[in-house]
């Protein structure tokens, strides 16, 4: 598990989250300020990995839907940095501030899982199109072939 890549991400996030909680909450301004770097650097390692997963995923033409996913994934979680800062600075309250990650949070997933849906459903339409093409090929290619078949055929 430590060698996999999908887990060093998790843990990374793990870090970042914890960290980002605990950075607000603190009352110590070394102790936050140490939590801020620690915080970021994790998001750095895990961005910079979901980045290069996203060029990786863009070179081969069937992966840019998740090179696009993975790009909004880097887009959602900077968004959730800034709010983090805003709530260090007090910009913002941190209940605020969860309250607000808790929020768009969900309306990202629910807007991910729809947008994995209908791509999903487009493919399967774009191969059941493709299917019924060739088999209207097939078909034209028999038609074409009994017509001009030099003996007689009974049935096909």
């Amino acid at each position: 598990l430590w060698t996999m890549p999908t887990p060093a991400s998790a843990r990374c996030t793990v870090t970042y989250v914890w960290c980002s909680w605990l950075a607000v909450v603190v009352t110590d301004e070394f102790t936050r300020w140490l939590l801020i770097n620690v915080c970021f650097t994790a998001y750095a390692v895990a961005t910079t990995e979901q980045v290069a997963h996203c060029f990786m995923a863009y070179c081969y033409e069937d992966a840019a839907e998740s090179a696009a996913l993975l790009a909004i994934q880097v887009v959602v979680c900077g968004c959730y940095g800034s709010l983090t800062l805003m709530a260090v600075f007090g910009i913002i309250s941190w209940q605020d501030e969860q309250m607000i990650i808790t929020f768009f949070d969900v309306l990202a997933k629910i807007l991910i899982s729809a947008y994995v849906t209908s791509s999903r459903r487009t493919r399967s339409c774009v191969q059941l199109l493709g299917t019924r093409l060739v088999a209207a090929n097939i078909a034209e290619d028999v038609r074409r072939m009994v017509r001009h078949a030099g003996v007689p055929i009974f049935s096909v």
